[in-house]
């Protein structure tokens, strides 16, 4: 597989299906309807320029980041060890050369029987389209594998296990639930919760998230709370689930690169149980609802202005800067040349 590079010399890979975003259907009457998540939300609140070509226009990449698949493919992985039996959580002898086989890509059907070994499988068969990345990357097969090598160690006699519904097991569970309506206007949250887990030990049922993450320490602790995806999903696993719970489980996974020697360290990993109450529910909820109408309003006017430079350079680089900081003659040659449109 060809890999390309952007010029921070970032790894692209070819894009996947676009991922659901705000929707608004006006009817003939004037009544709209929207869906929205936290990621929509988090774009409303930081740009209009990147609301108008992300969540208007639907501009999309050709090339990105292989980052959210890394991500999803750990999800995988998680999903199999904590949805099997506590006591299938076994090292299996000569672990860390088998996940080393593992992660360069080699398989033997004899392993199948260790949940350990099948877990970091199934993250490989997920992340496959980052199998030519060199294993120094931090996002390779390679890396998530050694990853999930430490992890499963750490965690081998975690109390936890996922909880079970009418449905089946509570992962990566997507949700959407009303959370206004008026006469020309009803709005639609919706969203993917990763997991409900039970605490075997003390009874306690937790809904949570999988966090992978080059940044532990005080910015994760920073980001708990407030945090309207952590709100957003405690509402839902309330109001959905009906778990009637004000707590819900972070659980982070540092991604870095595999050291070099010996001397080098392990992944970090941390936890943090944070609360919310009804107030945390009404925040959210007033959030989402001014910042739709402004859509709404900016929509009608044709108005949506930068916000500069902060957004420009969070994580990494916004991607439509080239566009932004190109004349405005230039920027729908730009847009024609480096992304794909799907016109709401």
């Amino acid at each position: 597989m060809l890999i390309n590079y952007d010029s921070q010399g970032t790894a692209l890979i070819a894009a996947d299906s676009p991922k659901e975003m705000l929707s608004v259907v006006t009817s003939s009457s004037g009544h709209h309807a929207v869906k929205i998540n936290f990621s929509s939300l988090t774009i409303l609140q930081e740009c209009w320029r990147k609301t108008q070509y992300s969540l208007i226009r639907g501009l999309r990449n050709n090339l990105e980041s292989p980052a959210t698949l890394f991500g999803s493919a750990i999800h995988k992985a998680l999903e199999v060890f904590y949805s099997a039996d506590r006591t299938e959580r076994k090292e299996p002898k000569d672990y860390a050369d088998k996940m080393l086989m593992i992660g360069s890509g080699h398989w033997n059907e004899d392993w199948a029987d260790n949940l350990l070994l099948t877990a970091a499988h199934e993250f490989v068969l997920k992340a496959a389209p980052l199998k030519a990345l060199p294993d120094q990357n931090k996002r390779s097969l390679a890396t998530g594998v050694w990853m999930l090598q430490h992890y499963f160690k750490k965690y081998l006699t975690d109390p936890y296990v996922i909880v079970h519904d009418s449905q089946g097991p509570i992962v990566e569970r997507r949700f959407t639930m009303r959370i206004h309506e008026e006469a020309n206007l009803s709005v639609d949250l919706f969203g993917t919760i990763d997991f409900v887990l039970k605490n075997e030990a003390t009874g306690e049922i937790l809904p949570g998230d999988h966090k992978t993450t080059s940044m532990l320490g005080t910015p994760f602790y920073q980001r708990l709370n407030p945090n309207h995806q952590y709100t957003a999903y405690t509402w839902a696993a309330n109001e959905v689930l009906g778990l009637q719970t004000e707590s819900f489980l972070v659980n982070a996974l540092q991604v870095k690169e595999m050291p070099k020697t010996a001397r080098g360290t392990p992944p970090d990993f941390a936890r943090q149980i944070t609360t919310r109450t009804k107030e945390d529910f009404a925040e959210l909820k007033s959030a989402i609802l001014t910042s739709v109408r402004e859509l709404l309003r900016r929509q009608q006017a044709n108005e949506f202005p930068m916000t500069a430079p902060g957004p420009c350079s969070n994580y990494g680089g916004c991607q439509f800067l080239d566009i932004c900081s190109a004349p405005a003659q230039l920027r729908e040659n730009i847009i024609s040349a480096k992304f794909k449109e799907a016109l709401k």
